[in-house]
């Protein structure tokens, strides 16, 4: 039988790829930013950690909180001793971002201002932070299942607070290779980290302003 078709009802492909094509070729004239930014939210999105985790991360800043006090003010008189030095306030922000180790920024500066050669500062700053290679052994069988470059990454930012405060709360845990464990250490060491640079170039930033008679090199060192 005869039937009619409204032809304004009926689907027309030709219109459909007419009204869509303007699309698609507005899309490609976006700015790669915003494409690269819609990528990048998505996996961000995508791996968020979930709430237990995260829950870690915050219990091992707040376990961190009192000890940022006394982290604060040694990164803040180690960066005003590093300018005192002699050191450019540029590469004193360098030196504090890539080396972040108090104790070995210290031992290095007299070095440096006697013109002592590379491989002895190196030797000077390993010798003054061996513990780190006990801390190392004792957290192996906590994050021996991450990967090279993971592990590397967490004996980077590894600190004294933030060993004391792990085997503190989780030393005597039955099970290891737990992912809560690493997210209470990132916990601590990642609050630490920003706590310490950012006094630390602040004090970079000051040292000009500090009278020499003050002597907070020398509280530095002592520290």
């Amino acid at each position: 039988p005869w039937t009619y078709r409204s032809p304004e009802k009926s689907l027309d492909c030709t219109k459909v790829r007419t009204v869509s094509a303007p699309f698609h070729a507005y899309n490609k004239r976006l700015p790669v930013f915003l494409r690269v930014g819609s990528v990048s939210y998505s996996s961000l999105v995508s791996n968020w950690p979930e709430a237990r985790y995260r829950a870690q991360f915050r219990l091992g800043a707040r376990d961190a909180l009192p000890a940022f006090i006394a982290t604060g003010t040694w990164g803040l008189v180690t960066g005003i001793a590093i300018v005192k030095s002699g050191i450019s306030e540029t590469m004193a922000t360098l030196m504090t971002l890539m080396v972040y180790a108090g104790s070995a920024q210290l031992t290095s500066l007299p070095l440096i201002n006697d013109g002592m050669p590379l491989w002895l500062i190196f030797a000077a700053g390993l010798v003054v932070n061996i513990r780190f290679l006990i801390f190392g052994a004792a957290l192996q069988p906590f994050f021996r299942h991450l990967s090279w470059p993971k592990r590397l990454g967490v004996g980077f930012f590894s600190t004294d607070i933030g060993f004391v405060l792990f085997m503190g709360r989780y030393g005597e845990a039955r099970r290891r290779e737990d992912p809560r464990h690493l997210w209470y250490y990132l916990g601590v060491i990642g609050s630490g980290w920003l706590t310490w640079n950012v006094c630390s170039i602040i004090g970079v930033y000051l040292a000009a302003a500090i009278p020499a008679s003050w002597s907070l090199e020398f509280a530095a060192t002592l520290a």
